[in-house]
């Protein structure tokens, strides 16, 4: 029973992890307003990488939490049904949500044009967090919460790193985790970069 906890508590604080990945959008703009982002643009540096280096960096962020938060469960007692493997696609999972939620943050700073805007932007996970089925499983909310659960997707991320810790391989449920955090994570870099890129041109 108590693996069964640990397998079940410990994507939530894999998804929590997220919220570091905030940082990047504060450091990227902290650069646009001291003039740094500038300087760069002048080396001989592709715009996109300087872009894109901060997300990647925020992502690789949670993905060393999520390593750490999955192996110290290991030493507790936590058992995935799916093995090592389980493991790994848990953390593959978190690198792309990670990944979305740094993009999120860029775009977010860039277009607020300020470290603070980055900042109170991260503060809208947490609703999303509550809002989805982070401590019961989605069967047992009912009325208002069980609709925004539906429409969260934080919700199909949950619910797919559940699956490889508790159910095994089912493979509909995780490839919509995959599928969610893939997506979240493409729109927000496609975000973040044209709103960097509009912010730049503008400076």
């Amino acid at each position: 029973a108590k693996g069964n906890f640990l397998n079940f508590i410990l994507p939530v604080s894999i998804v929590s992890a997220s919220v570091s990945g905030g940082a990047s959008g504060i450091y990227l703009v902290e650069d646009i307003e001291s003039g740094v982002f500038k300087r760069y643009q002048g080396m001989p540096i592709s715009k996109w990488a300087i872009i894109l280096a901060p997300i990647a960096v925020g992502a690789i962020r949670v993905l060393l939490q999520a390593t750490l938060i999955m192996s110290l469960g290991n030493l507790i007692g936590a058992d995935p049904a799916t093995g090592l493997a389980g493991y790994f696609a848990v953390l593959g999972m978190a690198f792309f949500w990670g990944m979305g939620f740094a993009g999120y943050s860029v775009a977010a700073g860039v277009r607020s044009g300020s470290s603070q805007g980055a900042q109170a932007a991260t503060f809208l996970f947490f609703p999303a967090l509550f809002l989805a089925p982070t401590f019961t499983p989605r069967y047992a909310l009912k009325g208002w919460l069980e609709s925004a659960a539906a429409f969260n997707p934080t919700t199909y991320v949950l619910e797919g790193m559940r699956a490889i810790m508790i159910d095994g391989w089912v493979i509909d449920v995780i490839l919509k985790g995959f599928l969610v955090a893939g997506g979240f994570s493409f729109l927000t870099l496609t975000f973040a970069v044209i709103s960097a890129r509009s912010a730049t041109e503008k400076s």
